[in-house]
């Protein structure tokens, strides 16, 4: 079978459309009026398809199996599908795929609740961490946590991430060696906790002046440390916590915040005074 001529009309399944083993056909375009799959697609094990050409109108998906096709390299004509339907997306084993960072899968991958398996294939498709970066070029990571315990770590993980600007897990900055938070200069959004805790020679949050908002806020025991820098941040998600900073004079740094949805507890934040405020 070289062709799908025949099925020009087609624009419902109410169950599944397999095409599997089909090693001479490497066009779709005959499906070009479906529209409507209630169950499952699977195309598996098609050597000489290149593209899903001919399902650029399919709108309506329960289930999506791309499997073991030797040549598939492009599946953006999958992009009109709309991810409410989707139950399940397996993109699997095709040796030459290396993007399906499509806008419609990106959305569907960012839930973690969804069910996908991307495995076997290269490049920016090899996994669904891969593609979810892909999707996010502004994002430093993903959602994991990130941990900088030393001066290096912080110039090291914004060389592997130079044009993010968002950070969606939580940040804890604690060093013994720790003097210079500058490269934070690029991020204007964190989603978790920022943490700035046990850094005995930090002096300056210089660097931190561009971030606009954070899940929560934690400045604890670094005990040089004689200013903030959050110029920008207008609003926190969770508490402001703010202590054991024995040299800082005052919050001025936080001079934009209009909004705290949580706790702001300050104390020990002059050498010679103790206050906590709730």
């Amino acid at each position: 079978m070289t062709s799908l001529a025949g099925l020009n009309n087609l624009t419902t399944i109410n169950n599944t459309l397999g095409i599997s083993y089909c090693d001479n056909l490497a066009d779709l375009s005959s499906l070009l009026q479906l529209n409507t799959i209630s169950g499952s697609a699977i195309i598996q094990h098609c050597p000489a398809l290149i593209n899903f050409n001919g399902l650029n109108n399919l709108t309506t998906i329960n289930l999506i199996y791309i499997l073991n096709n030797a040549q598939l390299n492009d599946v953006s004509d999958l992009q009109n599908i709309n991810i409410t339907s989707l139950t399940h997306l397996d993109i699997s084993n095709n040796p030459v795929l290396a993007y399906c960072s499509n806008p419609n899968f990106c959305t569907y991958l960012d839930n973690p609740a969804n069910s996908a398996n991307i495995i076997g294939n290269v490049s920016n498709c090899a996994s669904r961490d891969q593609v979810i970066i892909v999707c996010h070029p502004n994002d430093c990571g993903w959602n994991g946590d990130i941990v900088l315990n030393s001066q290096q770590d912080l110039f090291d993980f914004f060389i592997n991430y130079p044009v993010c600007n968002r950070i969606r897990g939580n940040v804890r900055i604690s060093g013994n060696d720790i003097v210079d938070v500058t490269p934070f200069l690029q991020i204007t959004k964190i989603d978790g906790k920022l943490q700035i805790e046990n850094n005995p020679v930090l002096t300056s949050l210089q660097g931190m002046q561009n971030i606009v908002s954070v899940g929560s806020l934690e400045v604890l025991t670094n005990p040089l440390l004689t200013s903030l820098a959050f110029n920008a941040l207008t609003q926190t998600d969770g508490d402001i916590f703010i202590g054991y900073n024995w040299i800082l004079a005052d919050l001025s740094g936080l001079s934009s915040l209009s909004f705290v949805d949580g706790d702001l507890f300050m104390w020990q934040f002059k050498s010679n005074q103790f206050s906590r405020f709730k």
